[in-house]
């Protein structure tokens, strides 16, 4: 007879139920690292829409006032 860790019984009991706990961690620690780059990019989106807005009321400023010069 050889030894082998049995197949069953309470110790094969717990470290599947380890093994189970350990992949969802890190199953949850994966999901919640891409629902943070999500928000990263989203967030770096919004920031280069509002920039795109800035600039063209920029513009847009810009030609109002160069239709009307100011007197001196």
């Amino acid at each position: 007879r050889r030894r082998t860790l049995s197949a069953s019984g309470p110790g094969a009991t717990a470290r599947s139920t380890g093994l189970k706990a350990t992949a969802t961690t890190k199953a949850l620690q994966l999901q919640l690292q891409l629902q943070l780059q999500l928000q990263l990019q989203l967030q770096l989106q919004l920031q280069l829409q509002l920039q795109l807005q800035l600039q063209l009321q920029l513009q847009l400023h810009k030609r109002h006032t160069v239709i009307t010069p100011c007197k001196r």
